[in-house]
């Protein structure tokens, strides 16, 4: 028989349940019964608390379980006796929810970062009011048409857009018509192309 008592200082662990090699328990901390909030009664089996296929898995490899509000940790170790045989399990479990809320919160400031980011590059990079490239944008296009078209000995075509008497209609009807013909004019020259393309 064993029980915490007799574990070794080294597996005496805070959380822990001492079952037989019928997975039946003969000893548990009170600390993981109440952490387990369970009274975990001495001959229960402890089947309905560990994970499916828990007790298949190698020494000492974790599994989580999500018990009510907590997540756990749960893992067991495998004390020999002297003819160097297993004679029970020490199920170790540690609240990781701190761990795990903590994860969670790491991996959503990751998604608003890179939604920042994100954000950032489309400011640099297009105009606020045609969503089309910006100067700095076409630019860098430019720079790399040209350069691809060097390599394969192509030519390259720049077609230019010049709205004629554009000032006209800003002093008319004033700027923010002046903006939704640009931003229009951008949008009709974007279906142009995509139909185009297509």
């Amino acid at each position: 028989e064993i029980s915490l008592g007799l574990v070794g200082s080294e597996m005496c662990i805070r959380d822990s349940i001492v079952i037989d090699h019928r997975q039946l328990i003969v000893d548990r901390n009170p600390s993981a019964q109440r952490l387990l909030k369970n009274d975990l009664a001495i001959g229960e089996t402890i089947d309905t608390l560990l994970p499916a296929g828990f007790m298949g898995k190698p020494e000492n490899e974790s599994s989580q379980l999500k018990l009510g509000n907590h997540w756990l940790d749960i893992r067991f170790s495998a004390p020999l006796n002297l003819n160097n045989h297993s004679y029970g399990r020490i199920v170790v479990i540690r609240d990781i929810s701190e761990e795990i809320e903590t994860q969670e919160t790491l991996m959503q400031t990751q998604v608003q970062l890179q939604e920042l980011n994100d954000q950032l590059d489309r400011m640099a990079h297009v105009d606020e009011l045609t969503a089309l490239a910006n100067r700095r944008r076409f630019y860098e296009q430019l720079n790399q048409a040209w350069s691809i078209s060097q390599q394969l000995n192509n030519d390259l075509s720049v077609a230019i857009l010049d709205f004629d008497h554009f000032k006209q209609i800003n002093d008319t009807y004033g700027h923010q018509t002046g903006d939704r013909v640009l931003s229009t004019a951008a949008l009709s020259i974007c279906l142009l192309y995509t139909s185009d393309a297509a």
